[in-house]
């Protein structure tokens, strides 16, 4: 069954999806977590909501971030991981786990089976270049 909620703004909104993300992670119980981000100026409340929230020991999550543009430069101001990096992540604390994807290293895929390329080939295993 779908609940509808109903906030007099975004950032109100924000603020509630961040307190339910929290009451999630607290939920989850003991042992590492894994995280999956969003990154854009939309997500800005909700993230901000989270970092600021009690009680959550960041070091036992593992960040990873969706998407990311193809052919960026690794300190390009546009990236998304970095995005992330400036806006929530350093708000988290020196020990907060986050796993880039090189996208420097990734070639963009053209025509119709970009995406099952993608997920098949290099896009992928970008991941597996994190230290």
């Amino acid at each position: 069954m779908i609940t509808e909620h109903s906030f007099p703004d975004g950032r109100a909104l924000g603020r509630a999806a961040g307190a339910h993300a929290a009451a999630l992670l607290r939920k989850a119980g003991s042992g590492r977590l894994r995280v999956m981000l969003a990154a854009a100026p939309s997500q800005l409340e909700t993230l901000t909501a989270l970092a600021e929230t009690d009680g959550i020991d960041w070091s036992r999550i593992d960040f990873f971030h969706m998407d990311d543009y193809i052919g960026l430069a690794p300190d390009g101001p546009q990236g998304f991981a970095n995005w992330l990096e400036r806006h929530f992540l350093s708000l988290l604390g020196p020990d907060v786990s986050f796993a880039r994807m090189n996208v420097s290293t990734i070639r963009a895929c053209s025509g119709a089976s970009s995406t099952t390329r993608r997920r098949s080939g290099s896009a992928m295993r970008a991941f597996d270049q994190v230290a």
